[in-house]
């Protein structure tokens, strides 16, 4: 007997694939996908296609008619759907009328529903919303300020969406920040965004399985209201807690390559301006949904089996000629570090290396740079300091905490009156650079958002962090 519909967007991606295999082997879910009628998705999807309990629905996430459709008798919603990186830095347009309207299109839809009330709306966020966090500033939580890279179109567009899911006022929502994913595809990402991450990069990875395992628990499990209207970091705790720079080492020794160092120059890679990070309060979502059941082990010898036969030739070819024709050439390539280099790209050099001349001082050789991770698991004195007494019971946050968090980021609470306890209705607030706006006390409080213009600038971080004492303990 069939007990709710489980709505899906983005099912055709690593997520939504693993995701979609466990809702459709329960035979109490009935699942509706939103897909766009590519022939990409049609061929994943084409074994679902003639199921009686799978509703396939050919549309487009920025069509509004499409959205509302899919969304019409829909318990829940999965909205996984959205341009990731690096397509996100090639089609920006498109980027933000997927990932930012397409969200607007979601949140609208669901609340043309009678039943708006009862509807579950999970949005996937984005570990790019905290931007770059090198060491020591390496361990992330939520309520930590929002602060998106330079050039990051694809974390500009998920900070604006999850702000939208946040602030829409319906009942039952959540947004989970999904952190880099292990998927079986990961040897195909040949593109320059590889050497965007600092090697140095502290990344708390999670299986595609395991995120499909949360999703799926989170429509099954019998959560507590207090579950919802809240943010989460997703992450797959300290066994998948590893450095960029080491996480490639064992990737490559995989495939037979005994020293990756071969392969590339140092200097290739950025030296800041990413994201990723550990997280503090990954465990969280572990308590509440239990899905963490791969090992990095277990993930590994999965993807050695999956390898495809034209990448592990990789290990016959001499790593100089690897490096000449392959690598070369894509870090000198349009979106490469070290093509900017190469073509004087002040603005993106200074982004990722500091400077020109910080490029040139940077690592000449391997034996300058050291990405072993930095293991210790001792948090005390790891913590952002939020601005205000997180400690206190809900019921019993008022006005009087708005304006301390105001005033430790260099703003105001321009609200004199407050409902004791009551986090979700807007107040208006200005924020150091002088911009009006409203923002309820949740995501300021709670989700590190803060000023709407400021939050998506990260070109006036630095200014701004003058005077916001949350943003400058980050930036």
């Amino acid at each position: 007997m069939i007990e709710r519909t489980v709505l899906l967007t983005g099912a055709t991606g690593n997520m939504g694939i693993e995701v979609l295999k466990l809702l459709t082997a329960d035979k109490r879910i009935k699942v509706r996908v939103l897909s766009i009628p590519d022939k990409i998705s049609r061929k994943k999807l084409s074994c679902f296609m003639d199921r009686d309990d799978v509703d396939i629905i050919w549309g487009d996430l920025t069509r509004y008619e499409d959205v509302l459709k899919a969304v019409e008798g829909s318990d829940y919603i999965l909205h996984m759907g959205a341009v990731i990186p690096p397509a996100a830095d090639y089609y920006q347009v498109l980027a933000e009328k997927v990932n930012y309207g397409g969200t607007l299109n979601i949140i609208q839809a669901v609340k043309a529903q009678k039943d708006h009330d009862s509807i579950r709306l999970i949005y996937i966020g984005s570990v790019a919303e905290t931007g770059s966090r090198l060491p020591p500033k390496h361990w992330v939580r939520v309520g930590d300020p929002i602060q998106v890279s330079k050039f990051d179109n694809y974390g500009i567009t998920k900070v604006k969406a999850e702000r939208a899911v946040a602030e829409s006022g319906l009942k039952y929502w959540v947004s989970l920040r999904q952190t880099a994913m292990l998927h079986y595809n990961i040897m195909n990402s040949m593109d320059p965004i590889i050497f965007h991450q600092p090697l140095n990069t502290h990344v708390e990875w999670v299986t595609a399985e395991d995120t499909g395992r949360l999703l799926y628990n989170l429509c099954t499990f019998d959560l507590p209201d207090s579950f919802y209207r809240n943010i989460y970091n997703i992450g797959g705790g300290k066994r998948f807690r590893k450095t960029y720079g080491n996480f490639i080492d064992t990737v490559y020794k995989i495939l037979g390559v005994v020293n990756f160092r071969k392969l590339y120059n140092p200097g290739w890679f950025a030296l800041k301006n990413f994201h990723c990070s550990w997280f503090r309060d990954s465990d969280i979502l572990e308590n509440y949904l239990h899905f963490r059941q791969q090992s990095f082990t277990d993930y590994l010898d999965k993807l050695k089996r999956k390898i495809p036969s034209s990448i592990k030739i990789i290990r016959y070819i001499p790593a100089r000629i690897i490096k000449r024709f392959l690598m070369k050439p894509l870090a000198g390539g349009a979106n490469g570090p070290f093509g900017w280099i190469k073509r004087g790209e002040l603005e993106k050099i200074e982004a990722f290396y500091g400077s020109v001349e910080k490029w040139e001082q940077g690592y000449k050789n391997w034996n300058d740079l050291d990405f072993d991770p930095v293991v210790d698991e001792n948090l005390e004195g790891s913590e952002i300091d939020h601005g205000w007494q997180e400690g206190k019971d809900q019921a019993l946050i008022d006005g009087n905490d708005m304006r301390e968090a105001a005033f430790f980021r260099g703003g105001k609470c321009l609200s004199s009156d407050m409902k004791k306890g009551d986090l979700f209705t807007p107040l208006k607030w200005e924020c150091s650079q002088g911009h009006i706006f409203t923002a309820t006390p949740f995501i300021v409080l709670k989700g590190g958002h803060w000023c709407p213009e400021c939050d998506i600038d990260p070109f006036t971080y630095g200014k701004s962090a003058n005077k916001d004492k949350l943003l400058a303990q980050v930036l």
